[in-house]
């Protein structure tokens, strides 16, 4: 992804929770949640690439290899990357050069460029090509593909396997909430709570049904999760409650010393105009909406015309 296109992106995402009207408080609760909703995102991603696995095109070790090691997204472009090998014709130039050209009656898709230099060095494990497919993307192309299967490299090089495609390029990462977004007794606080146990008890349900004695330590341990939790909750219920009693009290205690001063009165500070056209503050309906009144004619006073256009006066030939 080029610069261009991360600032678009990025453009695109926040225009979803902010305009130009947003002010510096909001602006701070919005970033939040688009961080959020990033991270949301890249957990659906993250439980989707190890729900299940995907099909492979071929019985090649590489295949193999970059289904285990990449996600479903990256592995489904890998696997176009892949299966685009057949459409090329490699012809060794010198030691180590070769040049990858297109077959003829090919059904790739067409491409400015029809012929490659892919350079290679085995003893290195390394493959160059001139496309620099892989500097733009991370992904090897198919020029240097065909290369590796030529020169019989069944495996791709670990420099070859970018980790932010991978799918443990969270491993060791920290945690992936906003703590913003997650405290609080909100309903969007409740649900992001929900969101975050739910992704994480993914994994302890799959490692808790391989055998029958980690199923059994596993409801053991739910069991005593949930009465802990029950026993946690009834007792920030109690705090909770004193403390309210207390701010209650603290309160009237404040109101009852002011009254004798009497109350000073805050306004609110000015707001400023911003630059730019404001955008309306509704859509008015079809049905607010003016009706356009028809023309009448000065002369024959029908409507749906004036005088210019009046036929009577064109038919003949005089205008009053």
């Amino acid at each position: 992804m080029t610069t261009s296109q991360r600032s678009e992106s990025m453009n695109a995402v926040t225009k979803m929770f902010m305009d130009n009207h947003t002010s510096v408080c909001k602006l701070v609760i919005q970033f939040e949640k688009v961080v959020s909703s990033r991270y949301n995102k890249e957990d659906e991603a993250d439980f989707r690439s190890r729900d299940g696995e995907s099909s492979l095109w071929s019985h090649n070790p590489i295949e193999v290899q970059a289904r285990s090691v990449y996600t479903k997204r990256v592995f489904s472009e890998f696997k176009n990357q892949f299966r685009c090998t057949t459409g090329y014709d490699l012809t060794e130039l010198e030691n180590n050069c070769y040049k990858i050209s297109t077959i003829q009656h090919s059904t790739l898709p067409a491409q400015g460029i029809n012929s490659f230099i892919v350079t290679s060095s085995p003893s290195m494990e390394k493959v160059n090509c001139s496309c620099k497919f892989f500097e733009f993307s991370g992904l090897l192309c198919s020029h240097a593909l065909k290369v590796m299967l030529h020169v019989r490299m069944h495996e791709i090089p670990s420099h070859y396997i970018i980790k932010r495609w991978t799918k443990d390029a969270k491993k060791g990462s920290s945690s992936i909430n906003f703590p913003s977004m997650l405290t609080g007794d909100s309903s969007n606080a409740k649900g992001a709570r929900l969101n975050a146990l739910t992704l994480k008890i993914q994994q302890l349900l799959f490692e808790a049904s391989k055998t029958f004695e980690n199923y059994e330590m596993t409801c053991e341990k739910i069991e005593k999760l949930v009465d802990e939790n029950i026993k946690l909750y009834e007792s920030l219920k109690e705090k909770q409650d004193q403390s309210e009693n207390i701010v209650e009290h603290h309160t009237a205690s404040i109101f009852s010393q002011s009254s004798s001063v009497g109350f000073v009165k805050l306004k609110d500070p000015p707001q400023s105009q911003c630059k730019g056209k404001r955008k309306p503050q509704r859509y008015k309906p079809s049905a607010e909406n003016a009706v356009k009144k028809a023309r009448t004619c000065q002369h024959c006073k029908k409507k749906g015309h004036n005088i210019r256009t009046c036929r009577e006066l064109l038919s003949g030939g005089k205008r009053s």
